[in-house]
């Protein structure tokens, strides 16, 4: 096994070379890298990536700082309180990106509670959207204010009556608006089953190509996903060379903490740096089936509160897909008859 550990010692940028054998480690290599070469290193993503349960003291007595980048609050389509989410923070010496769905009313009363009582914990500013065609984009803002301005302009009148459901702007149309400000751009759980699903639709042309270019990370842990979808996720983010991200999708206390990001970072603006230059590691497990059976009932029971609009949106979407269709045929038809008449001409 290769074990790559980076280093900064005496302003020195160092790369630790340790090959294990059966009878131990017999050798290890000590040299210098430059810039270009490390980050060649940190950009093959499978090198950052652990699944296994993740362990809060021994991480954080290294020296890094954990946090959980997908949690859902009762503001979005779950029931979990901002003050137990803070309180298992505090427990646990994590941080947290309060992450609903197309919503930050949690995240401004995190932030308060914070300010008042639980100054030590990393709160992200976060948002979980959900667009019109069914993938869902996360982003992760520098600052408060940021958020809150984007969320005004951009997304609060653009909501449906089922406030957790798809929204009126498309995948393309929300990472063009987020790209005018500091934010980190990630897709969560690219290979989710059916219309929540962004890799399909990506590869199949029915995205513009720019989409991804803009993309700053890819959620390659998600708790509530299968380890397949997981490691479909991974081979996604080097295809593309693309930051990493790892969160629960937590709708409930138990699940939070199943699967964080971490880094040496002591604020929001290195803990994100950190993702967009490659710097971070992601370490996870996906949950129970007894568990995603329970979280997806709670979702249920929250959106079954506007059946009417949740219908609607779906059936506006497939509606929508397959005009998209009908359009693309066209076009094809349109280029093979001009392909002809120019033949014959």
């Amino acid at each position: 096994m290769i074990y790559f550990i980076y280093l900064r010692i005496l302003k020195l940028k160092l790369i630790i070379n340790a090959q294990s054998f059966s009878e131990g480690i017999t050798c290890i290599q000590i040299r210098t890298f430059n810039n270009s070469e490390i980050n060649k290193i940190l950009m093959n993503n499978s090198d950052r990536i652990k699944f296994s349960k993740p362990d809060f003291k021994t991480l954080n007595s290294q020296g890094f700082t954990c946090v959980d980048m997908h949690v859902h609050s009762l503001y979005s389509d779950t029931f979990t309180t901002i003050e137990r989410i803070l309180k298992k923070c505090k427990e646990n010496k994590l941080g947290v990106a309060i992450t609903d769905h197309n919503n930050i009313k949690g995240l401004i009363k995190a932030l308060k509670f914070r300010e008042v009582k639980n100054k030590d914990i990393l709160v992200i500013p976060g948002i979980e959207i959900s667009s019109r065609e069914g993938p869902h984009i996360l982003l992760y803002f520098y600052s408060v204010n940021d958020i809150s301005d984007f969320y005004v302009k951009h997304i609060h009148k653009n909501v449906n009556k089922d406030p957790y459901t798809s929204i009126n702007l498309t995948v393309a149309e929300i990472i063009d608006r987020a790209s005018k400000y500091s934010c980190i751009k990630s897709v969560a759980h690219p290979f989710n089953i059916s219309y929540l699903n962004f890799y399909n639709p990506l590869k199949k042309g029915k995205m513009p190509e720019w989409v991804i270019k803009k993309i700053d990370a890819i959620e390659v842990i998600s708790s509530l996903c299968l380890r397949k979808m997981n490691e479909k996720s991974i081979d996604f983010s080097n295809e593309y060379h693309k930051g990493i991200t790892a969160g629960s999708d937590a709708h409930s206390l138990k699940d939070m903490g199943r699967a964080v990001s971490y880094s040496d970072a002591d604020s929001v603006d290195t803990f994100l740096d950190n993702i967009r230059s490659n710097r971070n590691f992601v370490v996870g497990k996906e949950t129970t089936n007894h568990a995603r059976m329970y979280t997806y009932s709670k979702s249920v029971v929250k959106h079954m509160r506007h059946p009417v609009s949740t219908v609607h949106v779906r059936v506006r979407s497939k509606a929508s897909s397959i005009l998209n269709k009908r359009k693309v045929i066209k076009r094809h038809i349109r280029k093979k008859v001009s392909s002809i008449r120019k033949r014959l001409s």
